[in-house]
């Protein structure tokens, strides 16, 4: 900035209202419209991480900080959740040890599932949501809604799952839930058995054990339920299940590579 302020009459203040005022090259206008259409497409839920990976994968050499400058400029604002409680860790389950131990990296599809049960909130009553993913990829592979968060709910979701995936008995699949009764629960326990399906339970409350399910239910809240306000029920099942197909073949995830689940199981349908 000295050099062109070394100019006779040239002020520091009239380069900087210049620099702010100035009009963007062709290049940045192309990549702001970019960045608008993606938070469109995205239901306005990517981050500058995010946004930085959707154009690097459509050949615009776009970096975090590019897209972090693009996002201000263009006026975009990733949606982002409320504060959430902090609860102290507690013991391991006495049904099933803490398998999984947080090595959520798996090297296939069908060696670790993860199961949790969400009850969103509707503008009548809550609204049970039992979901099964495939650490492999973070796909979500079974879910099912119930008025009760019971073992019913949780079996639902764990067939349509084995169904869904075609799970086969000693296959060496793993699946790790939660503590509540539902997965306790001798169905749940003799279910799992049956299906030749080991089980395994994070410690009470701590919330890292359950990290993969936590962030799920996370992005559910801010990008799908707690965006609309949904009336009833059907509302909500019908909000779920359009949020569900997004997370599994548009939503693209870090822990994958920046890329969906469903691309990240290609390899392996091929192989099938």
């Amino acid at each position: 900035m000295s050099l062109p302020c070394s100019v006779p009459g040239a002020h520091r203040s009239r380069y900087h209202h210049w620099q702010a005022h100035r009009r963007p090259a062709a290049r940045r206008v192309h990549l702001q419209a970019r960045a608008k259409a993606i938070h469109a497409e995205t239901r306005q839920t990517h981050g500058s991480r995010r946004m930085s990976l959707e154009p690097r994968a459509r050949g615009l050499g776009v970096g975090r900080h590019r897209a972090r400058s693009l996002m201000r400029e263009a006026g975009l604002v990733a949606a982002r959740p409320g504060k959430r409680h902090v609860y102290p860790a507690g013991e391991t389950s006495r049904v099933a040890d803490n398998v999984l131990n947080r090595e959520f990296e798996a090297a296939r599809p069908n060696e670790k599932w993860a199961g949790d049960i969400a009850c969103p909130w509707t503008a009548a009553s809550w609204v049970c949501l039992a979901v099964v993913l495939d650490l492999f990829s973070r796909k979500a592979v079974g879910w099912c809604l119930s008025d009760a968060p019971d073992t019913r709910l949780a079996l639902a979701a764990l067939d349509r799952a084995v169904t869904l995936r075609r799970a086969t008995p000693g296959s060496g699949l793993l699946l790790r839930s939660g503590q509540g009764c539902q997965h306790t629960s001798h169905a749940y326990q003799d279910r799992l058995a049956e299906l030749g399906i080991q089980g395994g339970m994070s410690r009470r409350g701590n919330c890292w054990d359950n990290a993969v399910m936590e962030r799920f239910s996370r992005s559910l809240e801010i990008e799908s339920i707690s965006r609309d306000r949904h009336q009833t029920r059907e509302e909500v099942g019908w909000a779920v299940n359009k949020c569900i197909h997004f997370y599994n073949t548009r939503r693209i995830h870090s822990a994958i590579g920046g890329i969906p689940p469903n691309q990240a199981e290609q390899p392996f349908l091929k192989q099938a």
